[in-house]
């Protein structure tokens, strides 16, 4: 499936939400979502928007919906967990990578920490955009590896 994304429109017109914790739960695992670097999120053009507990969710949704009336999609970055449009994230996956749904899945927003963390980590397949639709999404048990 080819899904183009909508660049450039972002920040300004579609900020990006702010979670509430206790609150807001997963559009597709129907979860509670932590205000944390694993919250996703989508904003259609008319205004409706779905939040995630785990890049997982997200893109289970877009396979779902496809992306026809996306405005923007936003991702944390795994370190500052700053809101960012998914276009310019990395993404770093290893099984063991303890994510909501665990799906070993965390988002930089700069390729050079992604490369550190893989460093730090000793495990890690680290991959842009492009390649998000390539990736198989599959839940794993998770480990405690990525933990501060």
């Amino acid at each position: 499936m080819l899904l183009v994304f909508l660049s450039g429109c972002g920040e300004k017109e579609y900020p990006p939400l702010t979670v509430s914790k206790g609150v807001d739960i997963c559009n597709v695992c129907n979860m509670s979502i932590p205000d944390d670097r694993n919250a996703t999120q989508i904003q259609l053009k008319d205004g409706q928007y779905f939040l995630f507990d785990d890049i997982g969710c997200h893109h289970e949704w877009l396979e779902q919906y496809g992306d026809k009336d996306i405005a923007v999609q936003y991702v944390r970055d795994f370190h500052s967990e700053e809101w960012f449009e998914i276009e310019n994230a990395t993404f770093v996956y290893d099984e063991t990578f303890s994510t909501p749904m665990s799906y070993g899945i965390h988002m930089f927003k700069n390729k050079e920490e992604a490369t550190n963390f893989v460093n730090e980590k000793g495990t890690g397949l680290i991959f842009p955009f492009e390649d998000f639709f390539k990736h198989h999404f599959t839940r794993h048990v998770s480990g405690d590896t990525d933990k501060n």
